[in-house]
């Protein structure tokens, strides 16, 4: 099942007004879905996409409320772009930034949503080599004596 659905929008733009801008053309909703998504994965790279967003074969295996309405909202500009019919345009890119402030957020390690992380199918022993610091240098040169 998809992350988001046609009807989930519905929560963000008045059915009637979706409706008069696709013209009866579900691909357009599609298109701005998966724009949508694929503009909050650039943001999340560091956590497990596939738990979070699934693909269309696989569920997602968590949910996160507040990242489904962000990714609404970036669809739902992305679809008002389009055409606007009795939508404030104002009201729709407030919170398409707002939206993209907190991905930022998120991105930066500002903000923890405690989404998944992916797990390292090479790390057999369970050593976490990004705990430790190590550096080295050359041996000091003594040109002057």
């Amino acid at each position: 099942m998809p992350y988001l659905l046609s009807g989930d929008l519905d929560t963000h733009i008045y059915s009637e007004n979706k409706e008069e801008i696709v013209r009866e053309d579900a691909a357009i909703i599609a298109s701005c879905i998966a724009a949508a998504i694929a503009e909050a994965k650039s943001y999340l790279s560091r956590f497990d996409l596939l738990a979070i967003f699934g693909t269309d074969e696989i569920e997602p295996t968590h949910r996160d409320e507040n990242l489904k309405n962000k990714v609404k909202d970036i669809a739902v500009w992305q679809l008002v772009c389009l055409a606007n019919p009795n939508i404030k345009m104002e009201v729709a890119r407030t919170r398409y930034e707002d939206a993209i402030k907190w991905l930022t957020m998120v991105q930066s390690g500002k903000s923890d949503p405690k989404l998944p992380m992916p797990v390292d199918e090479d790390d057999e022993d369970g050593y976490d080599e990004s705990s430790n610091i190590q550096w080295d240098s050359n041996p000091k040169r003594n040109n002057y004596y």
